[in-house]
């Protein structure tokens, strides 16, 4: 009897009321915390990276205007002290041609010995003072200008001529004698000042700017002679090592053929220095290329590096107007300055927005992982509250089950074997009860077995004794 119902837990937990209940609890209570979860995570990431964004953009907007105006402005302040290095010392020279002793020297030697030697080879002229090679060695005017050279180091050369173009003195021997049918002297001589480019002067041994001066006569203002002298490229580098160490940075000067006036990266290495053959590395030789190709004052971000760059061209000051009234081409100083930084100072004013975004960044990861680890322990809550609720339910009503099948196939069976046996007047053998107390209907629904199994029990004792009476009657 009843061989074939599934007893206590042989049914599939999928198939089983404790399964039902326990997939609607989760159903109910999971989806919407899903939904929440999802919601709340998304709008946390949605932030995150809109903080990122917005962080991302104001490191750019900082790093062009601040830390590549930086650079920029480095650059400038080079080019603006060379700018007026270059006219002081041009006004340096055009100051000692107005000396008493440099104007009187240049026309005492004239009249003394070289309006006589004017019409003579140069050539022969060459060879008569190859010697001394001046015409006034050891004069006052010579002595003058060594101490000048001396007190100046800035430049390589000082020496002046007559108006014959014959060397009178200098502050050290030059390699000609006749300076009259050199380009620089011509130029002077016709308009007063003469500036070329940087080129290696035989007589100094070193490179330097070229320039003259005519030599006017205070009274009379006309030309008594020419004082040449060569800046010498230690004020260009000495200028950019100080500018290098202020800013903490590696100054560049070159020309717009790539050559190298000074370089603070070498120490102004003297086989790198005005030498075409000279290579630079690749981010070395971009900087190069972007300032040579600008005329206005700009920046480079590269990599790991901000370099600023300016053309001495765009610097203002008095030397355009020197160069200007002597109708001097100012290409021969189109000179341009790189200063690329090379350690963290450069993005210094980006250290804090740097920390912010990382700690937005960490922020964000850390609200996913807490919210993601939340969202784990509710759900395992959610299942265990889930769980529990479903065996409070299921629990009785399994209690409930056996019992009945023990009623149906064991108790009843087995009393109304004994009924049979049992005299009129004799009570019934009892049969246990359901015993359940969970104060709800459960409780009822076993009380109501309870009743079903009495009249049951007092159905099948009146059933046995009909049948018993019965049998009686018929023996």
């Amino acid at each position: 009897m009843g061989s074939g119902t599934p007893m206590d837990d042989d049914r599939p937990l999928r198939g089983s009321l404790q399964g039902k209940i326990l997939s609607r609890a989760l159903l109910i209570s999971i989806v919407p915390l899903l939904l929440i979860a999802s919601v709340t995570l998304g709008s946390l990431l949605g932030l995150s990276r809109s903080t990122e964004t917005s962080l991302g953009t104001s490191r750019e907007t900082l790093l062009r205007n601040v830390v590549g105006g930086n650079a920029r402005e480095d650059a400038m302040s080079v080019m603006r002290q060379v700018e007026r290095l270059m006219a002081e010392r041009i006004g340096n020279v055009m100051d000692w041609a107005e000396t008493p002793s440099i104007y009187y020297a240049s026309v005492q030697a004239a009249q003394e010995e070289g309006d006589a030697l004017r019409a003579r080879p140069i050539d022969e002229l060459e060879q008569t003072y190859g010697e001394e090679r001046r015409l006034a060695p050891g004069s006052v005017s010579e002595l003058f200008l060594r101490g000048l050279a001396e007190r100046e180091p800035m430049f390589a050369e000082l020496f002046f001529t007559d108006r014959n173009g014959f060397t009178v003195g200098g502050n050290r021997r030059t390699t000609d004698f006749v300076q009259r049918d050199e380009g620089w002297w011509a130029y002077a001589w016709e308009h007063g000042l003469y500036l070329g480019p940087v080129a290696r002067d035989a007589s100094a041994q070193a490179f330097g700017v070229p320039m003259a001066v005519r030599i006017d006569h205070p009274k009379t203002g006309r030309p008594v002679g020419v004082m040449k002298a060569v800046i010498s490229l230690n004020l260009l580098q000495e200028t950019a090592t100080q500018i290098a160490n202020n800013a903490r940075s590696e100054v560049s000067l070159i020309t717009r053929d790539e050559l190298l006036l000074a370089e603070t990266a070498s120490d102004h290495a003297a086989a790198r220095i005005m030498n075409p053959s000279v290579e630079f590395n690749q981010q070395t030789d971009e900087a190069f290329r972007a300032a040579l190709g600008s005329s206005n004052p700009g920046y480079l971000l590269q990599q790991n590096h901000v370099v600023g760059y300016m053309s001495l061209l765009a610097a203002e000051g008095n030397l355009w107007t020197m160069l200007e009234d002597a109708a001097i081409d100012p290409n021969v100083l189109d000179w341009v300055a790189v200063v690329r930084d090379t350690n963290d100072d450069a993005l210094a004013p980006l250290t804090g927005l740097d920390v912010v975004q990382d700690s937005v960044t960490s922020t964000g990861q850390t609200f996913v992982i807490l919210g993601l680890l939340a969202l784990i322990a509710v759900i395992a809550a959610s299942f265990v509250v889930s769980t529990r609720l479903a065996n409070g339910i299921v629990q009785p009503l399994r209690s409930l089950r056996r019992t009945a099948h023990d009623i149906a196939d064991r108790q009843l069976p087995a009393l109304v074997e004994q009924v049979q046996h049992v005299e009129s007047d004799e009570e019934l053998p009892p049969v246990p009860s359901v015993e359940l107390h969970t104060d709800d209907e459960i409780e009822d629904v076993a009380e109501a077995f309870n009743v079903v199994r009495s009249t049951a029990v007092q159905l099948a004792a009146e059933q046995a004794r009909s049948r018993k009476n019965v049998s009686r009657m018929f023996v």
